[in-house]
């Protein structure tokens, strides 16, 4: 009997862990969508479509999950200009090459960088939450909630 609730503590806990990974995959579908793209990045135009160019390249890499590729093409974006964009490719290649520690710290340069970009904070949230660092994660929800208290999402 022990062994079936075991058992079944640790497939809610999988299932919990890959909802939070879906999440995660979601957000940086919505960034390379809306952010890289729309946000104006500071500079001369040629220095902004190099960064756009790299941070495409990047996404589309990491979606493909050539993660050597999308690491590079970020890394890239980054000596042209550091921007949260950047930082948060980085940490969702680390994130999804199993880099947690990696990935905290390009997610928390980014979150430096724009402390209010929705999926940082999530992206942040989900990465403490499975670490069980759960004080961290429910500081980035909160955030959420106080930024966009009527989305139903949050």
């Amino acid at each position: 009997m022990k062994t079936r609730s075991r058992k079944g503590r640790l497939m809610k806990r999988l299932i919990v862990i890959t909802t939070l990974t879906i999440l995660a995959s979601c957000a940086t579908q919505e960034v390379r969508r809306s952010e890289a793209k729309d946000t104006a990045i500071a500079g001369d135009p040629v220095q902004s479509a190099r960064i756009r160019s790299l941070l495409d390249q990047g996404n589309l890499a990491l979606v493909r999950r050539d993660f050597r590729t999308a690491e590079k093409k970020a890394e890239e974006s980054l000596q042209v200009l550091p921007t949260f964009q950047g930082h948060y490719l980085l940490g969702m290649v680390y994130k999804e090459e199993g880099k947690t520690d990696e990935a905290l710290q390009s997610l928390l340069r980014a979150e430096e960088l724009a402390p209010e970009q929705e999926q940082i904070l999530l992206s942040l949230g989900l990465i403490y939450g499975s670490r069980g660092d759960l004080d961290l994660s429910l500081k980035r929800f909160q955030r959420l909630l106080e930024l966009h208290p009527d989305d139903p999402a949050y």
